[in-house]
């Protein structure tokens, strides 16, 4: 019966998956220049070599995926009894009671790269995104913005709400 379940719920989301699929190179040719899309492109074709030539990490990924699961725990105040790491069994921590966002969080919150961006986000002393130009932060904080309606006085236009176009939001709304 289970089998039944995941088959009916499954393949219409593989249809989905292989409708919005189909259509994605289209729209990701618009998102990026030759260059930028040739830096992509090389840097799959070296992650596929580099993946099939060297051992996998897989100690660091079983790590980052028990410490996931052991912060979010501790986000919802529940109590860690244990952290343990094998290479034989894997890994587990054990809390006193779990729900679906610790359970789920390893998979929801990539680790990597929050790590990867929290000296960025701490010590950077502007956005990623500086070096564009004034025209295209314009143009994504007013995508970004639309909830929040800064409008400039004069001509009631909407603006970043800060001369020279930068924004008060978040740096990330800038992409």
């Amino acid at each position: 019966m289970r089998v039944f379940l995941y088959s009916a719920i499954g393949i219409p989301v593989l249809i989905a998956d292989a409708v919005l699929l189909q259509a994605l190179p289209a729209r990701m040719a618009g998102r990026f220049t030759g260059t930028q899309g040739l830096i992509l492109l090389s840097g799959a074709l070296v992650y596929l070599c580099l993946h099939f030539l060297l051992r996998k990490p897989e100690r660091m990924y079983l790590w980052a995926h028990e410490v996931t699961h052991l912060l979010v725990a501790k986000l919802f105040l529940r109590n860690v009894h244990g952290f343990h790491i094998t290479s034989r069994s894997g890994g587990k921590v054990v809390i006193d009671r779990t729900n679906v966002a610790i359970d789920l969080s390893p998979y929801a919150v990539p680790l990597y790269n929050v790590v990867a961006l929290l000296p960025v986000t701490l010590f950077a002393g502007e956005p990623p995104m500086q070096g564009r130009s004034i025209s295209a932060r314009r143009r994504s904080c007013s995508r970004c913005t639309s909830a929040f309606p800064w409008r400039d006085s004069s001509t009631g236009s909407r603006t970043c709400g800060v001369a020279g176009g930068s924004s008060p939001l978040p740096w990330f709304c800038s992409f």
